[in-house]
């Protein structure tokens, strides 16, 4: 057991130490003694003191009194005993502003010491555990107030009469207050302000008086702002004490979510059911299940009123489908419509305008978007309508009205989860009418299967489940002959690869697809089997023999044409082959016949002998075309005609045609115009040789039927097709004797002429405008004719050309080269003798020196011990042709005779022929025949580049 500490203040030191050795022997502790107040505070202050005996007169500055009265009695809770020498009533009028716990007088007796020691310390303890009392006290009471006004549960006391006594904040706020005071304020009649329905106020009241106390008491509340909300109350019927007066007090807890859940869940079980009686009940038609729909939506919803319309998005139309039946005995209007459109519509149209569920509590306060009821309607008070949306288009919309309460979320949600079962069954019922539809209806056989399969999983035969009548048709069997009957019953021959096929597609999932021949029936069919749901198997087959049979035939068609294309191929191989050789055994005389004619020009003394020798030139030109048309035409049919995309001066391209016929204009007095639109570009990228070669046609054909008045050339530009192109329009227009009307269709066909027969006054062999044809359809254009006999003819054509991009445009008007003066020595290999004389005398009366070799062998010997300065190199030569002595010569160590300028003079003249020599590395091109202008060009080109 601790002893008790006492701490003793006494400026005589004698009697201190008389009172440390009384305190001793009674059992206490005394700790060691001090003099003056201040050494009293530092004591207390650093030891654990239960008691003090302290005189009040000590030395110093402060004595016993004031050291109680500092800190001793009130900071430290310290007990103190005076010791004084002062009598009684002096002594109560100085210590009383310390209540001390007692008093001792001088002298000090033991046993008086130790009887006011005890009873002090027992005073002490009984202040202490007074306090501690009323403090434990005042802090329940605050608990118990702080628990009551900030409790989750609202607590309330009332009269029976109906006016609250009190109430805490938590009630306060659940009824839509911000303090209890505002609500004791505010409420004085509780069954008429609080309760939603008074009649449930007299229903507590009878139950609480009855009984003296009532348990979750549940009705329905009305908050400040007016919204609804459900509350529990549990209270006790009490008598005041002292009075005959009663009072009411009770918890209150609002279950306004649990309400909303329960009747949540009611809804929905109603739905539910309103499914499954609207599922179960027999429906002769759409339109009567429709009819039951809207009597289970309307008490869904406790409504008493209800629509349904359809509505068409494409048309914005309304169609009536269902009123409900207590409507129309209550209806008045004259003449009631069941159609509408969209914006004849107010606020019932707004669920499509605003597609979303439109909900009205007041209707007869009025609605900005309503048009009001016409005349003779039920009256609405309350209006709930919404969309049924489907595929993301509103299909109908059905609306409720005149529930007894205010509408809510919860009603527009079980109303669309309703009517959208509704509809999704609705759907479902026209696919199930439709397929029904189809599957009577469709021309292919169908049967629906079940596998069956022994002990080990393995198919062994199959069930007729059902068969659509195609399948009776193409079979011969009949439904109620085979449906529930096995295959190997039916037919028992039934062999096992088809149980084991179709097996697969049950068991495994895997469709199949195959063509079988049926020899029973003779006819082939086209199987599809596929798995529609586990251990069942579809299969939907039709009848294919006459495709087979087209198919086979369609195929022995095939292989014909192959056979004919392959022949074809070959002929037209051979058509190639045979223009080539011919054409190079043409040239080959003509290139002779030529040269040696302007050798004849050149010595012609007199004017007999110059028209001799230039209408034999003359003549032979004609040839020379005739041959060149005939190769352009094989090239186009052969496919082996290409446009190239140069880039060209498009002004000068036509200059040269003009330039061309000048001679022929000044001897014809025919006036020659050309006109270009100054909106052309003036340089575009195309082929102008073959734009120059139609151009030159038609003009030639002008000049040919024209024998006075005006040939006139115009081009105009047209609006592109596509980005960067430029699309021109030409005219070829003369005043000649024109074509006849019945003539005008064959003009493009290959050797069409206008007029047939011996009287012909104009020569042609009727090429020259299927060529242009062809080659305006490359060029991306077509061409025309209009023409009137002995009026004119004028020709009509497009071509598309290539814009050039800024950085390629230039001029290109300054490309014409001068014939190079200086004579030169010309090392010409050709086995022709008539060419190999005319063109070596062509060149010497040029003013070349010329020296012959009879095949490139010999060409490359002279080259090696002779210096030239230019190669005219044949192709086809004995011992070695052109193209092997151009190798050989380019792959020549010795310079600069590796370079030697080679031009392939040749009757080769087909397609792909100039790029075959120049890829083997010749550096220019001349066909046979030839003549000196053309020679000197090309000579003069090559010195040029």
């Amino acid at each position: 057991m601790t002893r008790t500490s006492i701490l003793i203040v006494e400026d005589d030191g004698i009697l201190a130490l008389h009172i440390t050795d009384m305190l001793t022997r009674m059992g206490y502790t005394p700790l060691p003694p001090v003099a003056t107040g201040r050494q009293a505070l530092a004591s207390v202050e650093n030891s654990d003191v239960d008691l003090i005996i302290m005189d009040i007169e000590l030395a110093g500055p402060m004595n016993g009194i004031e050291a109680a009265v500092h800190d001793i009695t009130k900071e430290y809770d310290t007990p103190v005993i005076f010791v004084t020498e002062f009598p009684k009533a002096l002594l109560l009028q100085k210590t009383k502003i310390v209540s001390p716990c007692d008093y001792i007088f001088k002298p000090i007796q033991e046993r008086e010491l130790a009887v006011t020691i005890e009873m002090a310390l027992q005073r002490h303890q009984l202040k202490k555990q007074l306090r501690e009392t009323q403090a434990a006290l005042a802090a329940s009471e605050a608990r118990y107030r702080q628990r009551f006004d900030h409790a989750p549960l609202g607590a309330y006391m009332s009269s029976p009469e109906g006016t609250f006594v009190s109430l805490n904040l938590a009630m306060a706020r659940m009824l839509g207050f911000d303090s209890a005071q505002e609500a004791l304020e505010h409420i004085s009649d509780i069954g008429a302000q609080l309760y939603f329905n008074p009649s449930e106020r007299e229903l507590f009241l009878e139950n609480l008086t009855g009984r003296g106390f009532v348990q979750d008491f549940e009705f329905r509340a009305r908050k400040i702002n007016g919204e609804i909300i459900w509350l529990s109350d549990t209270a006790r019927l009490e008598i005041l004490p002292g009075s005959d007066s009663q009072i009411i007090s009770g918890f209150i807890q609002d279950i306004t979510l649990r309400k909303v859940a329960e009747e949540s869940v009611q809804r929905t079980t109603m739905r539910l059911a309103s499914m499954v009686r609207l599922l179960q009940r027999p429906s002769e038609n759409l339109q009567s299940f429709l009819d039951a729909s809207l009597d289970e939506a309307i008490s869904l919803t406790e409504s008493r009123i209800g629509y349904i319309y359809h509505y068409n998005e494409k048309t914005q139309e309304f169609s009536l489908n269902s009123w409900s039946r207590n409507v129309m005995p209550q209806c008045r209007v004259a003449k009631p419509q069941t159609c509408y459109s969209l914006a004849e519509t107010g606020l019932w149209g707004e669920a499509v305008r605003q597609r979303k569920p439109i909900l009205v509590n007041d209707y007869s306060s009025g609605h900005p978007l309503s048009k009001g009821c016409p005349e003779g309607h039920i009256r609405l008070t309350r209006f709930l309508t919404i969309p049924l949306i489907m595929n993301n288009a509103i299909v109908a919309v059905v609306g409720v009205g005149n529930k007894e309460m205010d509408y809510t979320e919860a009603d527009i949600l079980q109303l669309q989860l309703l009517m959208d079962a509704v509809w999704k069954a609705v759907g479902q019922q026209q696919a199930e009418n439709n397929y029904q539809q189809l599957f009577q209806s469709m021309t292919a056989g169908f049967a629906l299967h079940e596998i069956i399969t022994n002990e080990n999983g393995t198919p062994c035969d199959y069930r007729y489940l059902s068969v659509n009548p195609a399948f009776e048709r193409l079979t011969g069997l009949r439904s109620e002959d085979i449906v529930g009957r096995t295959v190997l019953e039916i037919m028992p021959d039934t062999e096992p690869i088809w149980i084991e096929r179709f097996g697969k597609v049950a068991l495994n999932g895997d469709p199949a697809k195959f063509t079988s021949y049926s020899k029973s029936l003779g006819y082939y069919y086209e199987v599809s089997a596929y798995c529609p749901e586990p251990r069942k198997f579809a299969v939907i087959f039709q009848d294919v023999t006459e495709l087979k049979n087209t198919l086979d035939r369609l195929h022995a068609t095939t292989l014909r044409a192959q056979e004919l294309a392959e022949q074809s191929q070959a002929a037209s191989k051979a058509k190639s082959e045979f223009l080539a050789n011919m054409s190079h055994e043409i040239r080959t005389p003509l290139n002779g016949i030529m040269g040696m004619l302007q050798l004849l020009e050149t010595t012609a003394h007199n004017q007999e002998q110059q028209e001799c020798c230039t209408l034999a030139l003359q003549s032979a030109n004609r040839l020379t075309r005739l041959l060149s048309d005939i190769l352009d035409l094989s090239r186009i049919e052969a496919g082996k005609m290409e446009i190239r995309k140069d880039p060209f001066c498009f002004k000068e391209t036509l200059q040269e045609i003009i330039d061309l016929f000048m001679p022929l204009t000044l001897q014809s007095k025919i006036k020659f115009e050309l006109y270009i639109d100054s909106n052309i570009p003036t340089n575009v990228e195309g082929d102008s040789l073959r734009l120059q070669q139609v151009l030159t046609n038609l003009i030639g054909n002008a000049f040919k039927f024209t024998q006075q008045g005006r040939i006139t050339v115009e081009a105009y530009p047209l609006p592109a097709l596509k980005d960067n192109q430029a699309r021109v329009f030409f005219t070829v227009s003369d005043t000649g004797c024109g074509i006849p009307e019945d003539c005008l269709a064959i003009l493009f066909q290959p050797f069409a002429q206008a007029i047939e027969g011996y009287t012909r006054s104009h020569q042609g062999a009727g090429l020259g405008l299927t060529i242009c044809k062809q080659l305006v359809k490359l060029m991306d254009g077509n061409i025309s004719i209009e023409s009137e006999a002995g009026v004119g003819t004028s020709f009509h054509f497009c071509a598309t050309f290539g814009i050039l991009s800024d950085s390629l445009q230039q001029d290109f008007s300054g490309d014409v080269t001068t014939q190079k003066e200086t004579p030169c020595r010309v090392l010409l290999a050709e086995d022709d003798v008539v060419t190999q004389f005319a063109v070596r005398k062509l060149l010497e009366k040029a003013g070349h020196t010329v020296v012959s070799a009879w095949n490139g062998k010999e060409a490359i010997d002279l080259l090696n011990v002779e210096d030239f300065d230019i190669i005219l190199m044949d192709i086809q030569m004995p011992i070695m042709d052109g193209i092997e002595a151009t190798k050989k010569i380019r792959t020549s160590q010795t310079e600069p005779k590796a370079t030697i300028p080679i031009i392939a003079l040749t009757s080769y003249a087909m397609a792909g022929d100039r790029e075959n020599f120049l890829a083997a590395g010749m550096t220019d091109y001349l066909s046979k025949p030839t003549n000196l202008a053309d020679l000197m060009r090309v000579i003069a080109n090559t010195f040029n580049r």
